[in-house]
């Protein structure tokens, strides 16, 4: 049996931030969950000591909002949060006789952002407005409270567009219905030119009620890559789709070309993901073959971009493409790659960068000793190599 320290209450404080940081955070970094930011912010709110506390408090609420602040059915949940937490503060100024006209503004700027957004309790969130204000009209400028009634009207105009949406989805029990009507609510939504968190908000709900949707996951990191920012919410976005569709062959080579894109990775990472993404069983050789033919366009563009050590990394291109036609031979036999793609790469390599004629004639023998010297355009692809 494992023995029992005793600790004190700091330390018991310290190990729940530990907890938070290690389970919680990677959590709501997968899925924007609206519940798990409300526990990470009221974790953050019930540990607040010093002043710089409140304002790593705030830093996270607006992380929070940001992330799901306009989930249309529960986004009010984590800016009710916020706003009870800045008027706590303000109450807590106004019983002490100080200044707090710029709490107040921070307070009556949450009320405008929240009312800006179409959720669904828009009119109930406005009437809580107006009750909270009536204390303070005096000090609360008429422009302000004009915005924010002009603000609720736009919202609720935009509101009845969405609304048969929600409602569909609430009355719905089967789960591949709620898909189809989240792909048509995102269509909606892209169509309308509306903010791309907010597109990224429909995803991230369809694709928890349905994590095994490969297309979906894939059209999500195309959208991803357009419209989101910064790279690291791209590249998560990446992650958590091969992670939850291993088996789809296009995630991984988007995460390697995404890796690639946004400098993000050392190439021992690409390897990594390669290695990941070939420890999969997929049911072709061609799967096989796509993940081979992405990497090494990444290894070929790797020469291009490394002048200074060229034929360190041409001799790694080859070793790998020696690497992948033996894996393929191995697992398939001449089905690994029957019109020898890999080789015709390698061919055209040794002969662009190595000048290696003698190479490229034996690569050349191997094709088409394997069925393909009947074939005109693999002559004629031999002759310009020659050339």
């Amino acid at each position: 049996m494992f023995g029992i320290r005793c600790v004190t209450p700091h330390q018991t404080i310290e190990i729940e931030r530990m907890l938070y940081v290690v389970y919680i955070v990677p959590t709501f970094a997968d899925r924007g969950s609206v519940q798990v930011w409300l526990q990470y912010v009221q974790f953050a709110v019930n540990h607040i000591k010093t002043a710089d506390d409140v304002e790593s408090v705030r830093v996270l609420f607006e992380r929070a909002v940001s992330a799901a602040g306009q989930h249309v059915s529960k986004g009010s949940l984590i800016w009710t949060a916020y706003r009870q937490f800045e008027c706590s503060l303000l109450q807590h100024l106004e019983t002490g006789g100080v200044d707090c006209s710029q709490q107040r503004d921070i307070c009556v700027g949450l009320f405008f952002r929240q009312l800006s957004l179409p959720l669904l309790d828009t009119q109930d969130t406005y009437n809580l407005f107006l009750e909270w204000s009536s204390s303070r009209l005096s000090n609360i400028p008429s422009l302000a409270m004009d915005n924010i009634k002009l603000a609720v009207q736009h919202t609720l105009k935009e509101l009845l567009q969405i609304l048969p949406f929600e409602d569909a989805l609430t009355s719905s029990l089967d789960t591949s219905v709620k898909v189809d009507i989240f792909k048509s609510y995102i269509l909606r939504e892209k169509q309308h030119g509306k903010e791309a968190q907010r597109v990224s908000i429909l995803y991230e709900r369809a694709l928890v009620m349905n994590p095994l949707d490969q297309l979906l996951w894939l059209e999500y990191v195309h959208f991803a890559d357009r419209h989101l920012a910064p790279p690291d919410t791209v590249l998560g976005v990446c992650s958590r789709s091969t992670r939850n569709c291993p088996w789809f062959t296009e995630l991984w080579r988007q995460k390697l070309f995404l890796m690639e894109k946004y400098h993000q990775s050392s190439h021992e990472d690409m390897q990594g993901v390669l290695e990941q993404a070939l420890a999969v069983e997929y049911t072709s050789a061609s799967d096989y073959l796509l993940l081979w033919l992405a990497y090494a366009d990444y290894m070929r563009r790797r020469i291009e971009q490394d002048s200074d050590q060229q034929d360190q990394q041409v001799t790694a291109f080859t070793e790998l493409l020696a690497q992948a036609c033996e894996h393929l031979a191995q697992r398939f036999g001449l089905k690994g790659d029957p019109q020898c793609i890999l080789l015709q790469y390698w061919a055209r390599i040794e002969a662009a960068y190595k000048g290696d004629m003698e190479k490229v004639r034996l690569l050349w023998n191997d094709i088409m000793t394997q069925g393909h010297s009947q074939f005109t355009e693999m002559w004629l692809e031999y002759i310009l190599l020659e050339r």
